[in-house]
């Protein structure tokens, strides 16, 4: 959320008519104190479609200034390179995904009154949320060959807070120009509460993990154990303390743990791809980004796994009954 909500969308309020604007009717803003500046947008949700493929729910942007730096980034999602406005048609990265488009093809966008237009893809952008089509006024009209009616701004404020945004937002609403105010902050506040339920999948999936390494090393320690109790019995026998005959089988199951936390960092990271790009939306990127500390916590959590089934494997060898060794072949 605060890669969409704050380092692309970077507009406070987004404030939307059910009518076409006019510079008359934007004055106040002008005058409003708490307002720093504005830039009038046309927005409209669209249906995008290539070949059989369609994707519903696409909004279109058009910008009557250019300037879009301090309302929404554009950047390239590889490289973070800025792109211009100007450049031509830009589309987000997942609506490019879903498509199956690259830069150069040419896709369809149908709008509410069923008219179709044909658009070339001159760039794709970095998003995480929804789906965008970003146009200059200019390529919009020389695109769609109808001039651009705009019926939303997108406003920037003095304020930091979600609180004092919101007062600026009931002054806009109060003239009756705009039926509806948006602050960006409500809008991804409730976005992570939404996002926060992806939490108890995790928390499943690494309590499950656990149990599951849990399960396999002491049935490997249990089944190591029974299946050489007359050799065990016959060290022993010969006088090895259960110190002795603990780390001896010890240091194998400390070898095979080793091996295990290598394969399973090395498998575990393109494995967490995998899961990242199943809980993904259709709606949604979510940015795949591991720190040092989801392998030192793997690493941690199979350690002491290993030393607790040391500790049980311990008390196990020293049940072993000696005379299991008069029962060994000659």
């Amino acid at each position: 959320m605060p890669s969409q909500y704050g380092n692309i969308f970077s507009y406070d309020i987004e404030a939307i008519s059910l009518k076409n604007l006019n510079d008359t009717e934007l004055e106040k803003l002008k005058e409003n104190e708490n307002i720093t500046d504005y830039n009038k947008i046309m927005t409209q949700s669209l249906t995008a479609q290539k070949n059989d493929i369609t994707v519903d729910e696409t909004y279109l942007m058009v910008f009557e200034n250019s300037d879009v730096d301090n309302f929404i980034k554009i950047k390239n999602p590889k490289n973070s390179k800025k792109i211009s406005i100007n450049d031509g048609v830009i589309i987000t990265n997942k609506l490019a995904e879903l498509l199956d488009v690259e830069i150069g093809d040419e896709i369809e966008i149908i709008n509410s009154e069923n008219k179709k237009i044909k658009i070339t893809i001159d760039n794709i952008c970095e998003n995480y949320m929804y789906h965008y089509i970003y146009m200059s006024k200019d390529i919009y009209e020389k695109t769609s060959g109808e001039e651009a009616t705009f019926n939303a701004v997108l406003i920037n404020t003095i304020y930091d807070d979600e609180e004092s945004q919101k007062k600026v937002a009931e002054e806009v609403l109060k003239d009756n120009v705009f039926s509806q105010a948006i602050v960006t902050k409500t809008t991804a506040n409730l976005m992570n509460e939404i996002m926060s339920n992806l939490n108890y999948v995790v928390v499943v999936l690494i309590v499950s993990a656990g149990i599951l390494a849990f399960s396999v090393l002491y049935n490997l320690s249990n089944v190591n154990i029974s299946e050489r109790i007359r050799e065990l019995a016959t060290i022993k026998v010969l006088g090895f303390y259960d110190r002795e005959v603990h780390n001896y089988v010890e240091k194998e199951s400390i070898i095979l743990t080793v091996i295990g936390i290598f394969i399973g960092l090395i498998f575990g990271y393109f494995l967490s791809f995998a899961i990242i790009e199943t809980c993904e939306l259709d709606i949604m990127v979510i940015p795949v980004d591991f720190s040092i500390n989801c392998y030192v916590y793997s690493v941690i959590i199979t350690v002491i796994f290993t030393i607790i089934i040391s500790i049980f494997s311990y008390f196990n060898l020293k049940k072993i009954n000696m005379i299991e060794s008069l029962k060994s072949i000659e």
